[in-house]
């Protein structure tokens, strides 16, 4: 095998699929097997975008769904660990994340974390806070949008926001690590079913791992941005299709 699997979920928003691929593409330094999951996206120059990353052999396997589901990444890990290519590490990324250069690479650094500690089963990264949108100039910049729809829009309630520039410490624990880029033991989704990220959390603590975030590993969440770029999206049916990872614990 060459490299831990890094299951990338893309749906529709092909700006942000075309980033986030290219930064996995020009900031990975370690062997990494990226297998792409498109969960049924209507818009064809999504199709394109994998398309155009397929010349250029980013991927090890794609997959094009014919649903948009939640169960599309736990039927993957399934399969995979049945085929004998999933090894005791693998990468959970949203299509709308961005890694960041470092040294290590941000998958060399998750490596590296999780070797110095058996127990640490759920890691994650330190969020780029310049990509948040001030809730109050928003709302003078979109006067139509509905104050709930703002809200969402711009996260005014993440407590991402609350997290300091930089750190001493290598890892710190102040909530569950964002589910949009993770590293995870294989053995403890095995044990306690992928669930959605605070869910997640708790599940590793009851099962005697550990979970942090790792402060050297930097990404951009370009949903943060949705504002601009995709202000129509569906909250609700967002939430429904998360709701989905509720009740696939073990």
């Amino acid at each position: 095998m060459n490299g831990p699997i890094a299951f990338i979920i893309s749906w529709q928003r092909p700006l942000y699929l075309w980033a986030c691929l290219d930064s996995l593409y020009r900031h990975t330094k370690v062997p990494c097997r990226f297998v792409l999951i498109d969960n049924a996206s209507a818009d064809p120059v999504v199709h394109q975008v994998i398309e155009a990353f397929e010349a250029r052999g980013l991927f090890y396997r794609v997959h094009k769904r014919s649903e948009n589901s939640s169960r599309a990444l736990p039927e993957a890990i399934k399969a995979y660990a049945e085929s004998g290519e999933l090894s005791d590490y693998f990468c959970k990324i949203d299509g709308d994340v961005v890694v960041l250069p470092g040294e290590p690479c941000w998958l060399g650094r998750f490596m590296q974390v999780a070797e110095s500690n058996p127990k640490l089963a759920m890691l994650g990264s330190l969020v780029d806070k310049s990509d948040f949108v001030d809730p109050v100039w928003a709302a003078k910049r979109f006067p139509g949008i509905t104050p709930e729809q703002l809200s969402f829009l711009v996260k005014d309630k993440s407590p991402e926001r609350k997290l300091q520039e930089d750190y001493s410490e290598p890892l710190i624990d102040p909530f569950n690590p964002p589910g949009r880029l993770m590293y995870l033991k294989r053995e403890m989704i095995e044990r306690g079913g992928l669930l959605r990220d605070k869910l997640l959390y708790e599940s590793a603590k009851r099962l005697g791992y550990e979970a942090a975030i790792v402060t050297s590993v930097r990404h951009r969440h370009l949903s943060f941005q949705n504002l601009y770029d995709y202000p129509e999206i569906d909250v609700a049916g967002r939430n429904q299709f998360f709701k989905g990872l509720e009740g696939q614990g073990r």
